[in-house]
């Protein structure tokens, strides 16, 4: 296409996405409509040079590097061919200038647009996430599977359903992963780490492909079918060539369980199946007992001459048997184990600490430590011993399996054992006289596992997904074994470098961390190389630096400019001091601080024409820097906010006024995806739409994966678009509040003095419960609290709803004299809940002096229900107003709950550095609200009033 046929295709775009011709959502069309009417604008001009040459270059230039079409035709060196919608992009960054000047409008800009590439697993492969265990054939963009980092990562794209040729690989420890001759694997060899070794050793900087990443590269599963194995030299036994690393301890969330993890852990292991007795080696039972005591148990030693001892747990008189039972019994049976002993699946996706804890009650009773530090532990339930290895994978530790006949009873019969290696840094057991036979490191052998068969099987239905996660390995089969996936982005800033030569172009291409980075590095060499263009170029690949350097040149010999393409993570912590024009960052999503974002922004201020992009797909974590940057794209976008330097892509479905999509509308599924019926087939998403209409439990995960919806944290109990809605239906202010005469309840949530404290005041009128918030922290405390948990603390303190105190933790004064300044106001305040365990000793007798009903409330989950149920059903209902505070959405963004026997419910936080204290604070003064309110009335009820 020539060159001055492209500012024709971006304005037609522009134009048919508002007259409706082309479908696009709101966000899209509100881009459109600016776009359309700065053309009108006196002081803007649209020039084409800069756009025309760059989707020249990147439709000129760049090929494919790997991947293949929906119809299965491999993509590799065919060029890149930029939709309408890509070039309105380049347009829009590129075209704008303000007339008579050589300053470009757009200096920001945010991409909000899912992207697709990767290789193939087997749709029956099974995916380790969050939620437990699922078929690659269920996993789709938006949903979160583990890293090999041990992190939840979120899915960014999928394939299509591929029917290439399949493999089997099996491993050392018995895994088997069915995968695509064509899938990626990150390996390590023999030689590859002695290579890696000697490289650091003696700072050689030879020609190796090895010398990075400590020995680790990629591979696919043909490259390694022909030399997998091979006879020893010494004839004695086959050597295995390649490893794959074990993965880090898995994320898990922490879990409210019911028994505590080291009991289960002990009770498994020699605990009596129906009852809540422990066998116990006599040289180990007071150490025992003294465990067993710290996680809250009775314990009652009972000796034997002719047997063993053993410990009864929370055993009671025989009195209150039939009333209350013994505790741990009760519990055992409601997890289902009592008479089935087994590891539920709630435990193995637990914490890693209390997976921990359960690692050691079972290692403490069945487990051993040899003299050479080798672990085992020997169980003759088979199903336990498979869990109990599937405990080890998620921990990060290998293991094999073995079987053997044993004498029991005087009857043979099946034992298994289960060995495996940890050293005293992951001690694996409680009990003394087994923990010093630990090694105090492990070899980094242990830390990887061969593959040890490949064999070619019958052709099946396969597919890949992309994870936006630095290391590009998700977790597989129930072992936890590492695979990959890929990704890149480079084409624009190559384009933008060489356009803006002779300014002297730096570029910096950057992402969350290194690896992820250089999948445009690679994408970018990977294009020289095919062009045969690499011989012109500086290309620097090492432990420092990663970068692509050009010095132009007239046919004269002159100068022509010089381009420098720097690839490198985010570290705000260690970078400073940088210079440049242009730069990416990518998956913004994946940055957990804004300074790993402003770092790079604040390095082109000398630059007239500097251009910082911000690329990502939507998440689940609405408290994120990703989805705030999106939420101003949409604001400037539509004009709310006035930045005429920012531009917006914004890709999704359209949501009411309540947060609702028309998920099954076919309209909807093309507003979110500008490439349907292109690279996105139309009946994929209509399946998803319907299996969300008839699962409930699906319909969150596909808003997310499927139509581009910011939801709240996968495990948040709260629909926070709900939450706005019903709150954005009142304006009453402070003022007006305090002067309807409204009988006002306070709560507090104190547990923390160090950390954020909260406030709060509960009042109901004319039908609407109104929550009047403020939270309080140490200022010390901010601004580690507002970039290490990104928690907006300055915002809300400029916004009036939060305090900071000089103290090194919250002044309990500050507190007592919010409810004060409320009173004084005009608040009529009846009373103020609080749990007297936590600063009561200080915060009770300053409420009181200051003429306060104070309340003692204990935070027992059965009396926080009724709070809780009833701000929940406020929220469903539309009727609770908060003042439209950030800090209270923010806090009620992250509650988790879990739902207990009559409709009780306990809640939590989503992750552990997030923050409710503003929600929990409101729960308090709702329930002394509802309780007050209920005396009165049995009052009137007594009198007979109405």
């Amino acid at each position: 296409m020539r060159a001055k046929h492209y500012k024709e295709i971006a304005i037609k775009y522009a134009k048919d996405v508002v007259s409706g011709i082309k479908i696009a959502g709101a966000d899209v069309i509100n881009a459109c409509r600016r776009f359309l009417e700065d053309l009108k604008r006196p002081e803007l001009e649209l020039r084409t040079k800069e756009p025309d040459a760059a989707v020249t270059i990147m439709e000129g230039i760049f090929v494919h590097r790997k991947g293949e079409a929906l119809d299965g035709t491999p993509l590799l060196g065919k060029p890149f061919k930029l939709e309408p919608w890509e070039t309105f992009i380049v347009y829009n960054l590129l075209g704008f200038y303000y007339k008579g000047t050589n300053e470009r409008r757009f200096k920001e800009a945010l991409i909000f647009i899912p992207r697709k590439n990767g290789k193939a697993l087997s749709l029956d492969t099974e995916i380790a996430t969050p939620d437990g265990f699922k078929f690659m054939q269920d996993i789709h963009p938006g949903d979160f599977v583990f890293g090999a980092d041990g992190q939840a990562s979120e899915v960014i794209c999928e394939s299509e359903i591929f029917h290439k040729e399949m493999y089997l690989v099996e491993f050392e420890d018995g895994t088997q992963i069915k995968a695509s001759g064509d899938h990626i694997w990150t390996v390590q060899t023999k030689n590859s780490r002695r290579t890696f070794k000697r490289v650091i050793t003696f700072e050689n900087k030879a020609k190796s492909q090895f010398h990075k990443n400590g020995g680790w590269f990629d591979t696919t599963t043909t490259e390694m079918l022909e030399d997998f194995a091979h006879t020893r030299p010494d004839g004695k036994g086959v050597e295995y060539k390649y490893r794959v690393p074990m993965a880090a301890p898995v994320e898990y969330s922490e879990k409210i369980l019911p028994v505590d993890p080291y009991t289960l852990g002990v009770w498994l292991g020699d605990g009596t199946s129906s009852n809540t007795t422990v066998t116990c080696d006599e040289k180990d039972i007071t150490e025992m007992v003294e465990h067993l005591t710290a996680c809250g148990h009775a314990c009652k030693v009972n000796r034997f001459k002719k047997r063993a001892s053993n410990i009864a747990l929370d055993i009671i008189e025989k009195k209150y048997t039939r009333t209350l039972g013994n505790p741990l019994r009760n519990a055992l049976k409601e997890i289902g184990v009592l008479n089935n002993k087994h590891i539920p699946e709630l435990y193995l996706h637990s914490s890693i600490k209390q997976r921990m804890e359960l690692l050691r009650g079972l290692m403490d009773t069945d487990g051993f430590c040899s003299k050479r530090g080798q672990c085992e532990f020997s169980q003759k339930n088979e199903k336990l011993v498979d869990e109990f290895r599937e405990l080890l994978a998620s921990l990060g530790i290998k293991s094999s399996k073995r079987q053997k006949t044993i004498m029991c009873n005087g009857k043979r019969c099946r034992s298994f054992s289960v060995l495996f290696y940890c050293d005293k840094t992951n001690n694996c057991f409680k009990l003394k006289r087994k923990s010093e036979r630990l090694k105090d490191h492990l070899s980094e052998r242990m830390k990887a596992k061969s593959i040890v068969n490949i064999t070619k099987i019958p052709t099946e239905p396969s597919k890949c997904i992309m994870i936006d996660n630095p290391s590009h390995l998700y977790l597989a089969t129930k072992s936890y074994t590492a695979t990959h996936n890929t990704s890149f982005i480079a084409a624009l800033s190559f384009a933008v470098a060489i356009i803006q030569r002779r300014s002297g172009s730096t570029i910096y291409v950057v992402a969350a961390a290194l690896k992820q980075a250089l999948e445009s590095f690679n994408f970018l060499v990977f294009t020289l190389k095919y062009k045969k263009l690499i011989g012109d170029f500086v290309v620097k690949d090492n432990s420092f630096e990663h970068s692509i350097k050009y010095e132009f040149k007239t046919p004269d010999g002159r100068p022509d400019g010089t381009i420098e393409i720097q690839i490198m993570a985010s570290n705000p912590d260690a970078q400073d001091s940088f210079n440049c024009n242009f730069a990416i960052a990518d998956e913004v999503a994946a940055y957990k601080k804004p300074a790993q974002y402003n770092r790079f922004k604040e390095a082109m201020q000398a630059y007239t024409n500097k251009l910082m992009v911000g690329i990502t797909t939507a998440g689940d974590n609405v408290n994120s820097f990703g989805y705030h940057r999106m939420e101003y794209g949409v604001k400037v976008a539509a004009g709310i906010v006035k930045d005429d330097a920012f531009f917006a892509f914004i890709a999704r479905a359209d949501q009411d006024d309540k947060g609702n999509v028309d998920y099954t509308n076919p309209i909807q599924h093309q507003k979110a995806n500008p490439n349907y019926g292109v690279t996105i087939r139309p009946n994929d998403i209509m399946n998803d739409a319907l299996q969300a209409q008839n699962d409930p439990q699906q319909r969150k995960d596909f808003l997310s994966r499927r139509l581009n919806i910011y939801t709240a944290a996968l495990k948040a109990w709260f629909d926070i678009d709900k939450l706005k809605a019903s709150d954005r239906k009142y304006s009453w202010t402070l003022e007006q509040l305090s002067k309807l005469g409204i009988n006002w309840y306070g709560g507090a949530d104190l547990s923390r003095l160090h950390d954020l404290t909260a406030a709060a005041l509960y009042g109901q009128y004319q039908g609407v419960e109104i929550v009047i918030t403020h939270g309080f922290c140490p200022v010390a405390m901010a601004v580690e609290k507002a970039e290490k948990d990104q928690i907006p603390l300055f915002g809300w303190q400029e916004d009036g709803w939060l305090t900071m105190s000089n103290t090194p933790t919250v002044n309990i004064s500050d507190i007592v004299n919010w409810f004060i300044a409320m009173r004084k106001m005009g608040f009529k305040i009846r009373q103020v809940g609080h749990d007297r365990k936590f600063a009561g000793e200080e915060y009770f007798p300053a409420m009181k002096a200051a003429g306060f009903n104070i309340i003692d409330q204990p935070q027992y989950y059965y009396l926080k229900s009724q709070g809780f149920r009833h701000i929940e059903k406020a929220i469903n209902d539309g009727t609770l107003y908060y003042l439209h505070s950030d800090a209270y959405e923010y806090c009620v963004a992250n509650v988790a709950a879990v739902e207990k026997t009559d409709d009780a419910v306990q809640y939590e936080k989503t992750q552990p550095d997030m923050r409710i204290d503003l929600f929990d604070a409101s729960v308090f003064a709702c329930i002394r609200c509802l309780q007050d309110g209920e005396k009165s009335k049995k009052g009137r009820d007594w009198w007979g009033e109405e």
